[in-house]
Parts: structure tokens; C-alpha cells; sequence
């Protein structure tokens, strides 16, 4: 395990992970009613309109934009949530094909860098060994269902996505610098809330 900070490699792979969530919502084949990954319409639909650059200003956020819902071991994967699903079954293959590469990228974090997957996973006590601890098989039994409970990160939060949206937009670096850095001190209440 190692104990020193995340190298330039881990925010590239962060980057790339959030980049590829970012093409899931922005992929022009989807079709949709309603929230997605937990977004409000509104929230995807500015999400969709950005240019290629405004979704990589987002995408190299120093956190991942996107978690499971819930990942529960073998034969008790949560049923999906129920908002509405995109039924095109394209976009539905790149988007099990995500899930699975997320929850391999995360299960191999857990395994071999605990501090970076305590930044992923949030502080929470024992959901880093809980994955670190499950096998090859059950990390594959989970991840067929895994797709269905693909969310964003924070989409509960009133302001971090619109705030997000409206750096992308923004010419002013410092609010973008510190439009970015919001995920940090959300990511440790979000753990600290989830060990009371």
C-alpha cells in the first residue's frame, strides 16, 4: 500500500474516467426522459450543450464525477433506481462497457492504493476493504448489474453541478481553479456523513 500523495498518473486516469462518464451523457445517439445519472434534465441537458473544451475543463475535476448507487455483493445487486432509463441499446452497451471498466479501475485502487481509493470511495469505514477483499468473480458478478446504479457524484447537491457548468463556461480562472477544488471539501463531508 502506498502512503504518499496521488502522482500526476492518478489525476490523468481520473480524468479520463470522468471524460468518459461526460461521453455517456453527452453521447448525441442518447435519447432520454427525465434525470439522468441522478442529474436533473435541465443539469444534463447544459451539460450536453458544452463545447469539447468546457467538458474537459469538468472532466479534469481532481475527483471522479461519477460512484455507484450501491455496489452489494453477488446476488444482491440493488435493483435500478426508478427514473427513467435510456432505452437505446448502443448507448446501453458503452454504458455497461463504462461500469465495468469503473468498477475493475476501483476494485484495483482498493487493492493496491488505499489512500487514492479513500479519495474515490469518500472516508467511509470499510468500504475500501470491503472491495479490497472481494474476488475476481464476485467483482465480475457484480458488474453486469453495476450499470444500473451508475450515478453522479454529488447530483443531490444543489449547487455543484450548475456551479461546475458555469466555470466551464466562465473566462475567469480563479473561479474555474475554484470551481474544481469544490469537490475536495464534498468529498470529506460526503465521507464524514457517511460514518456517522
Amino acid at each position: 500500500m502506498r502512503c504518499k500523495p496521488p502522482d500526476t498518473r492518478f489525476y490523468a486516469e481520473l480524468r479520463d474516467l470522468n471524460t468518459g462518464f461526460l461521453a455517456l451523457i453527452t453521447d448525441p445517439d442518447l435519447t432520454w426522459h427525465g434525470p439522468l445519472f441522478g442529474l436533473d434534465a435541465g443539469v444534463a441537458a447544459a451539460i450536453r450543450a458544452l463545447s469539447k473544451t468546457q467538458q474537459e475543463f469538468i472532466a479534469g475535476i481532481p475527483g471522479p464525477l461519477v460512484e455507484f448507487e450501491t455496489l452489494l455483493p453477488p446476488n444482491r445487486v440493488a435493483d435500478a433506481s426508478p427514473e427513467s432509463r435510456p432505452a437505446n441499446g448502443r448507448w446501453l452497451e458503452s454504458a455497461r462497457l463504462f461500469s465495468t471498466e469503473l468498477i475493475m479501475y476501483l476494485w484495483q485502487m482498493a487493492r493496491q492504493d488505499r489512500l487514492a481509493a479513500a479519495l474515490c470511495f469518500g472516508p467511509e469505514s470499510g468500504r475500501v476493504s470491503r472491495m479490497a477483499d472481494m474476488s475476481f468473480r464476485e467483482i465480475q458478478d457484480c458488474a453486469g448489474p453495476a450499470v444500473y446504479q451508475l450515478k453522479a457524484r454529488f447530483a443531490r447537491h444543489s449547487r455543484f453541478w450548475p456551479d461546475l457548468i458555469r466555470a466551464a463556461r466562465s473566462a475567469d480562472p480563479e473561479f474555474q481553479y475554484l470551481s474544481r477544488l469544490s469537490i475536495i471539501p464534498l468529498a470529506l463531508a460526503q465521507g464524514s456523513a457517511l460514518v456517522r
